[in-house]
């Protein structure tokens, strides 16, 4: 009678263990789709981020990420660095009409004229590089 009972409560243990691990499971890949900022896979990132600039170095980035910046400019300079891989950006204005769209950067810089605030979102299929993106006087 008492190994009855002591198999019922190593099952009962076994199975509250399981449902603790794909309650993590779960949990973990909700949190990470619903991060801001877009879904990628990162290696290496080192990123900054202001009003008026965004710029990341990385080794490996792949998928998609975003951000919004504004300004009392309208000129927008765009520098990338692509050592392999794929990039890809579109910019698009506060009604989201893409007002500029890129693929395939290569190692290059220049500037376009944009509204004071705008939305951008990279793309990247196994890159590795960089970028800037800033408002310029």
């Amino acid at each position: 009678m008492e190994e009855k009972t002591q198999n019922k409560k190593s099952k009962s243990k076994g199975i509250i263990w399981i449902v603790i691990a794909i309650f993590t499971v779960v949990s973990l890949i909700a949190v990470n789709a619903m991060r801001p900022g877009g879904k990628s896979e990162r290696v290496g990132w080192l990123e900054h981020k202001v009003t008026e600039l965004w710029s990341a170095d990385y080794q490996k980035f792949d998928g998609t990420r975003d951000a919004s910046l504004e300004s009392n400019s309208t000129v927008l300079r765009i520098r990338t660095r692509t050592e392999s891989g794929t990039l890809a950006i579109s910019i698009m204005d506060s009604k989201d009409n893409e007002i500029f769209s890129r693929q395939g950067l290569e190692t290059e810089e220049f500037e376009i004229e944009v509204p004071k605030a705008v939305h951008i979102i990279l793309t990247a299929q196994e890159h590795t590089g960089g970028f800037q993106i800033e408002y310029v006087q």
